[in-house]
């Protein structure tokens, strides 16, 4: 199942939030930082993140960075 697709050119936070489902992003663009399960990963250009379901996590995105993901 498809989730989205966008991109970021500004300071970005999201609030923490849990799934219900797994996903996978690929980051198509610049860099990010996940906080995931109470820990810290920086994503850039190429990653794939695994995301399980019912684990509390948020991204944070750096204006300038030119951050793209595509989430399934």
């Amino acid at each position: 199942r498809y989730v989205n697709n966008y991109q970021v050119n500004y300071a970005y936070r999201e609030r923490p939030r849990i799934l219900y489902d797994f996903e996978l992003m690929y980051i198509a663009e610049g860099s990010a930082v996940m906080h995931y399960s109470g820990q810290r990963y920086e994503l850039k250009k190429n990653d794939i993140f695994y995301m399980k379901p019912h684990i509390e996590n948020h991204i944070t995105v750096e204006a300038g960075s030119g951050f793209r993901t595509c989430r399934i």
